[in-house]
């Protein structure tokens, strides 16, 4: 079987439209394996995703027997239930990649608060979810957790459609030097007339940050070491405020990307001196 192939270090396994299904034969062994990173990807945004019960099956035996020694993971949301991901062992886990949702239909929210709390030496964790019709916006650390933020040593967070509740801003490390707040997909695609039209009929919503939600968040995370910061938003009566707060709050800043968008009807431009 591929899998046991003993130099085998890197691991994709990418789900095609029409495609085969992953089906392991009644009764059989999943093989030792070696790698180190797997990635596992399924179809983005679709309003009536592919079944994907055998490869569940077959992923949580994958990662039962291998999250011990994974140091990179990239997994759809909603493939596998987050209690299942937050009752294994994941000492060595450094960077986790949760993208899309394979089912936006349902819209199951992701409690990546419980898969955080058993992996707190991760370096970079990326959770682009896009918004289905009964999502909420991504929380990674609840106000009501009693314990604290757990990943203390993250350099790298990327978050869609972050919520301005969300006690982990203000429990980030001095180790963070990459921040990125944004929209999956971009924003923008929810302005063109028909990819809107389309976005609409997949069930995608785009609930953007404002700038004074923006400008909550960053006020909690407020960092000197902090190196490279990407924001996207919609402006608002606090919109200036925001700008002014960025070279306060993250003085240390070698690279800015800012997705701003205007309010609809707005005719406000942004003075850059």
């Amino acid at each position: 079987m591929l899998l046991s192939i003993p130099s085998l270090s890197h691991l994709v396994l990418e789900v095609k439209r029409g495609c085969s299904h992953l089906i392991l034969p009644r009764g059989a062994q999943l093989p030792a394996m070696t790698f180190t990173s797997f990635e596992y990807r399924v179809p983005r945004y679709s309003a009536s995703p592919p079944s994907f019960n055998g490869e569940s099956s077959i992923l949580e035996l994958i990662l039962r027997q291998r999250s011990s020694f994974l140091v990179h993971l990239t997994i759809p949301g909603g493939i596998i239930s987050s209690s299942t991901l937050a009752s294994l062992p994941w000492p060595r886990l450094r960077e986790l990649r949760i993208e899309n949702h394979c089912d936006l239909g349902q819209g199951a929210p992701i409690d990546i608060d419980a898969i955080l709390s058993e992996t707190p030496f991760l370096r970079s964790l990326l959770a682009l979810l896009p918004q289905g019709p009964k999502s909420r916006r991504l929380c990674l650390w609840p106000a009501q957790r009693d314990a604290p933020f757990p990943c203390q040593e993250l350099e790298n967070l990327t978050v869609s459609y972050p919520d301005p509740q969300d006690s982990a801003y203000s429990q980030l490390p001095a180790t963070l030097r990459r921040l990125c707040l944004r929209c999956t997909p971009r924003h923008y695609v929810h302005r063109y007339r028909y990819e809107e039209r389309t976005l609409i009929e997949l069930g995608l919503q785009s609930p953007i940050l404002k700038a004074s939600e923006a400008l909550s968040i960053l006020r909690q995370c407020r960092s000197d070491g902090l190196q490279e910061l990407e924001l996207e938003y919609e402006e608002d009566e606090r919109d200036m405020e925001l700008l002014a707060s960025i070279p306060a709050y993250f003085p240390a800043l070698t690279a800015l990307t800012l997705y701003r968008y205007r309010r609809r009807g707005s005719i406000i431009d942004v003075c850059v001196v």
